[in-house]
């Protein structure tokens, strides 16, 4: 019986490295050769046959070997597509039951919440914006960068990490893009863990209702 409780009590809670590892689907499915931003690599199950909950520090374990296999292969634009299709796949699941968005900034803070809270465990700490376009998201503790050790001095050390920001980038693009804005994302670090994320949106996708 009490067994049974604890694996009920794992199914009802979130899961913070639940989009790090379902890059293993979406890998096995790119390198199978599927196309399209929007593939079908993860499928999107409804909340009531979520999967119980998995070791978030073996999903990260996962992800730098993902991320790995690409890089031994050169292959950096399959990276950030990986990272497209696992974003744009769980934000179908986080926004199932959503209301309709009626601005950028409504999406965009979604994803700062709810989004990242499923993605990394927790909110982002900060968000600006200049109203035209421009987001950058502080993450002052960011899960994938917490563990590193970084050179400065060294060009071959910073390049590592921004290695292992690419499925960051992605899973970002994917989020908005599925939400209805089309955009870049480019990330920066100056002292890690702390990372931001710079989004520019190019084309607004929403069609809201008056």
């Amino acid at each position: 019986a009490v067994g049974a409780q604890e694996r009920s009590s794992c199914r009802s809670r979130a899961c913070p490295a639940r989009a790090q590892c379902r890059m293993a689907v979406a890998s096995r499915n790119s390198e199978a050769g599927a196309g399209g931003e929007a593939g079908s690599a993860v499928v999107a199950l409804p909340p009531q046959q979520r999967r119980p909950d998995v070791s978030a520090f073996a999903c990260q374990l996962l992800s730098f070997e993902v991320v790995r296999y690409f890089d031994e292969r050169g292959a950096y634009g399959k990276l950030e597509q990986l990272g497209f299709q696992v974003g744009a796949k769980l934000v179908e699941r986080l926004a199932w039951d959503h209301s309709r968005f009626s601005s950028t900034l409504e999406v965009v803070k979604f994803l700062c919440k709810e989004v990242w809270g499923a993605m990394f465990g927790k909110q982002v700490d900060k968000l600006q914006t200049n109203h035209r376009g421009v987001f950058v998201l502080h993450d002052n503790n960011f899960t994938w960068t917490a563990s590193m050790e970084v050179d400065h001095h060294s060009d071959e050390s910073l390049d590592e990490v921004k290695k292992f920001l690419v499925v960051p980038c992605g899973l970002i693009r994917g989020v908005l893009t599925n939400l209805g804005l089309r955009c870049t994302v480019r990330a920066e670090f100056a002292t890690l863990p702390a990372c931001l994320f710079n989004v520019q949106v190019q084309q607004e996708l929403l069609t809201v209702n008056a």
